[in-house]
């Protein structure tokens, strides 16, 4: 049947070659056009795998009810200067927050207007607990100084407190609290004979005695270590190879309009979505070098070989038109390419000029008579077996990833193989009625030699030396193949010197990874039993969780209720008296009535021991400086300019405190941005978040992490488990159809050649497969999650290697095999091929090199298996003419 096909196939393209070529031509139109109107592009990596599966079940369920929570991150440096850098996030906070349209959910840090009441609620345990011990026995003192309109009125109450001390030594506490304010009280008073320019504000003198209450660094800032974080969710459009574009290149540009303004601070934009992104554009731009450099490496390949760019320009035209049908396939298959699916054209180039190749050196070398037509013949019948072989092999190869669970790899590997079939009937029928048209028309038609290799030929001669050959250099294999591993580190298949990199690092450096991981539960006790659950976890592998938990439920209420009990001992406070201007005469004496009892507070100390020499010492040096300010006070103007703010300060400072002491609380509906939507998902579960304690990026860390958190909840999501779980099904699945393509390819060569003559046919591929396992291993060069997409190419390219020699070994048993057509197209295409993704190996991104490094160790392993081990074999233990011809 292969044979009428063939036929067939050389009638149609030789007699109707016109009818050929516009058929051809109009059908890739109408296929290209089709796929240009209507062929999609999704670049959500999240819905890669099948939604069938349960953890992306799990993951896609949680990406529903809470939305993306990607984040780019801008991290600034604190290193040289705080208070610089500080500014410097906040103006890239803001910039960012008048972006609504790139991004959502940008976060800097909290504001007291942001937390209003509820300071308290989000305070450190310790703080609280400290002022809750300060303030419990002083409730009568802050009554008191609620009622303060002066400075006099100050100094006769710290003085009242000062003779209480002195009276009862249970009022201990309240003097040293009394002491630190009237230290604080003297100094503002001293200030206010310096000029108001060069005075400090009331903020000096309280601070000590009564601080501010603001949010707490660690909710004002997002702060890791000497790092600053400025997070944002960026808008996808997932119609875009790279969805983030927009929003990562305005991200990008509002750190170096900040870093206009702050020159010296070192900032940088990181995240998942910013490290994919950069890659993305990373190895966009250096595919387009290695397309440079292939066309030039591959157009010089073919003019040596060939001695002509017209031939090999007809077979590209020839191969476009089956790329441009599987373009029209793909858009009614599947209707939208994927981040995986989208690079079969590489595939095809790859892999589709192989089947012209063969088919030029054979028309070529059948020129010599200068009879076009029955060359063209001679070459589709010779070639297209061993060409119809290889396409059903190779796309065999990719169909078997179809079974895959994970798309992505599934429907590549339906429009790789599907393609490879396409291309190979493109250039078994369009690249012959080419050659007859072109060909057709030119006078003084000449047909170059084609190169041959005689010394590969006379070595094939002694087939024992060179069995023995490739028995010793596959011993030597063995030493290097044990070295072979797959490393799963994503970020170590990225440049290093990325922005994105190199801040994702020092982010690591500072504990805090860009990854994430949930567990959804359904109340809020159910959120502190997870979160305590995961706390209790080694604390080498978990650092720690989060969740709704720390802002609602029974600890955060319980705080509440003592917060509000110290609010009732306190009791409302009388309204704020106004503010009079200051008397000279009684301001002097209540400063010299202070003074005094100073005095015989130090006299009392002094009796109390040796102990009690750093209180003296405190008391008389106070004294001193109350005794000068009685002789000579500073202008009356400005001491009641002072005494206005300072007593406004102090008042605004004391309510303030009585307010925070009675927190409305929250709940999960009253939640703020961005905790509500990060904590509360649209359907009420409740998210708890797990963070880790090493790099995730490293394969092991994040298996010892899962372990860990799967032991509170098997179900645990998020991208830790979608990239560590998707890691194993394509690794699993690509494992699974090199396996199940070895056994369908041995199927097809057995009938294809039926005997040992289907065995020698894959030589090449698995001699050869075993040599570049050995020589990946030896090199340091190792398969991951960029070059294992090689394997069904080289498998394609070995099995190509091994039925076309076999084919001519067939047809001609005993004659030369290299140094014939037949080697020079082996010869041909697997240089070619090294050209082509050898190129890549120019990147800077090292997944897209070690791509170029395999196929090129790939290639040349292949080649040598197949050029000279298995005509060396053949001589020994091919089929011999009769059964050849049968």
């Amino acid at each position: 049947m292969r044979e009428r096909l063939l036929r067939a196939l050389a009638a149609l393209a030789v007699r109707h070659s016109g009818l050929v070529i516009g058929v051809s031509l109009l059908l890739a139109a109408v296929a290209g056009g089709a796929a240009a109107l209507h062929l999609g592009l999704d670049s959500d990596q999240d819905r890669l795998a099948s939604p069938d599966l349960p953890y992306q079940r799990d993951y896609i369920g949680f990406l529903d009810t809470f939305g993306d929570r990607e984040y780019l991150y801008v991290v600034v440096d604190t290193s040289a200067d705080p208070a610089t850098a500080q500014a410097f996030a906040n103006d890239v906070a803001a910039d960012l927050a008048s972006r609504p349209d790139l991004f959502q959910d940008v976060h800097a840090g909290y504001t007291d207007e942001d937390l209003g009441d509820n300071l308290l609620l989000l305070a450190p345990d310790a703080d609280v607990e400290r002022l809750v011990a300060e303030l419990t026995p002083a409730a009568e003192e802050l009554r008191s100084l609620a009622r303060v309109e002066s400075y006099a009125a100050l100094l006769d109450l710290v003085g009242g407190e000062l003779q209480s001390a002195s009276a009862e030594p249970e009022a201990a506490t309240g003097a040293e609290a009394g002491l630190v304010l009237l230290s604080g009280l003297v100094g503002e008073l001293e200030a206010s004979a310096r000029p108001p320019a060069e005075a400090p504000g009331p903020e000096a003198a309280l601070d000590p005695f009564l601080p501010a209450l603001h949010v707490p660094d660690e909710l004002r800032q997002q702060r890791f270590g000497p790092l600053l974080v400025v997070s944002a969710i960026p808008r996808k459009d997932f119609a875009q190879l790279d969805p983030v574009a927009a929003s990562l290149g305005e991200a990008r540009a509002a750190v170096e309009r900040a870093r206009r303004s702050y020159p010296a601070v070192e900032a940088g934009v990181t995240g998942r979505a910013a490290l994919s992104a950069d890659e993305v554009n990373r190895t966009s731009d250096d595919m387009a070098l290695a397309a440079l450099l292939a066309i030039a490496g591959v157009s010089l390949a073919f003019a040596l070989f060939f001695r002509s760019l017209l031939r090999p320009l007809l077979a590209m035209v020839a191969l476009l038109v089956g790329i441009a049908w599987t373009a029209g396939f793909a858009t009614l298959a599947v209707g939208t390419l994927n981040f995986l699916s989208s690079v079969f054209l590489v595939i095809l180039i790859g892999i589709g000029v192989d089947f012209g190749i063969h088919l030029l050196a054979r028309y070529q070398s059948a020129l010599g008579e200068g009879d076009v037509a029955a060359a063209a013949t001679a070459a589709v019948l010779h070639v297209g077996r061993g060409n119809l072989t290889a396409a059903l092999t190779t796309a065999l190869a990719f169909y078997t990833t179809t079974l895959s669970d994970f798309l992505g790899l599934a429907e590549l590997g339906l429009i790789a193989g599907t393609g490879i079939l396409l291309c190979c009937l493109s250039t078994m029928l369009v690249l012959p009625a080419l050659l007859v048209v072109v060909d057709g028309r030119r006078s003084g038609l000449e047909a170059p030699p084609l190169p041959t290799f005689a010394a590969l030929e006379r070595l094939a001669e002694r087939p024992l030396l060179v069995l023995g050959g490739a028995l010793l250099l596959s011993s030597l294999g063995f030493l290097g193949a044990r070295h072979l591993s797959f490393n799963e580190n994503l970020l170590s298949l990225q440049a290093s010197g990325e922005e994105s990199v190199v801040w994702e690092r020092r982010l690591m450096a500072a504990d805090k990874g860009t990854w994430l991981t949930v567990s959804l539960v359904e109340d809020v006790s159910a959120a502190a039993r997870r979160q305590a659950e995961f706390a209790a976890l080694d604390s080498s592998v978990v650092a720690g969780a989060e969740s709704a938990a720390l802002l609602v439920g029974p600890a955060v209420e319980a705080r509440r209720a003592r917060l509000r009990a110290l609010a009732g001992r306190i009791g409302a406070l009388e309204p704020a008296p106004p503010v009079p201007a200051v008397e000279p005469e009684a301001l002097r004496s209540a400063i010299e009535e202070l003074a005094l009892a100073l005095g015989e507070a130090a006299e009392g100390a002094l009796r109390a021991g040796p102990e009690a020499r750093e209180a003296v010492a405190r008391l008389l040096e106070l004294e001193e400086r109350l005794s000068a300010l009685a002789e000579e006070l500073p202008p009356t103007e400005l001491l009641s300019q002072r005494q206005a703010a300072f007593v406004g300060e102090l008042q605004a400072r004391l309510r303030r405190l009585v307010d925070l002491l009675e927190p409305s609380g929250y709940t999960l509906a009253t939640l703020p941005e961005p905790w509500r939507g990060h904590l509360v998902g649209n359907d009420g579960r409740l998210a708890v978040y797990v963070h880790p304690q090493e790099d995730l990026w490293d394969p092991a860390a994040l298996a010892r992490f899962l372990r860990a958190v799967r032991q509170v909840d098997p179900a645990v999501t998020g991208a830790t488990v979608s990239v560590y779980e998707s890691t194993g099904v394509m690794r699993e699945s690509v494992q699974q159809a090199t396996a199940l393509t070895l056994i369908l390819v041995v199927g097809v060569l057995l009938l294809d050649f039926r005997g040992r003559a289907a065995l020698l046919a894959l030589v090449p591929l698995l001699v050869g497969g075993f040599w570049l396992a050995a020589a990946m291993g030896g090199l340091g060069v190792h398969f991951n999650m960029a070059n294992f997409f090689t394997v069904p190419v080289l498998i394609g390219l070995g099995i190509d290697d091994g039925v076309h020699v076999m084919n001519r070994w067939c047809e001609a048993p005993g004659e030369p095999l290299v140094a014939h057509a037949t080697g020079t197209g082996v010869i041909l295409s697997s240089l070619t091929t090294a050209i082509g993704f050898g190129a890549m190996a120019t990147s800077s991104h090292p997944g897209l090199a070690s791509m170029g490094h395999v196929m090129v160790l790939g290639a040349l392993a292949l080649l040598l298996a197949a050029l000279v081990l298995l005509p060396a074999l053949a001589r020994l233990w091919g089929p011999r003419r009769g059964k050849a011809l049968s």
